[in-house]
């Protein structure tokens, strides 16, 4: 399960830098300074979306908790894959 969302936040970021890739190229701009552009763009957001995978995470992983216990080898695979 925790390979699933992996797996489904670096296609959503790979989807989106694709895709600003592509809109730099319609503006004209060559396919290497395309890809300097859209990865400048993008890197900040893909973070956040990583450092808010890992927060949300880390409490499951340290098995703070009722029930906790269950899932911290879930958040320890994220956690370990992001």
């Amino acid at each position: 399960m925790g390979m699933i969302m992996v797996i489904g936040i670096v296609a959503k970021n790979g989807i989106l830098l694709l895709d600003a890739d592509q809109k730099f190229r319609d503006l004209g701009f060559s396919a290497e300074e395309a890809i300097l552009q859209s990865s400048r763009r993008r890197l900040r957001p893909i973070v956040m979306t990583a450092l808010a995978t890992l927060a949300g995470m880390l409490p499951l992983s340290f098995a703070i908790g009722a029930g906790s216990q269950m899932l911290q080898p879930l958040a320890i695979a994220v956690i370990g894959e992001l």
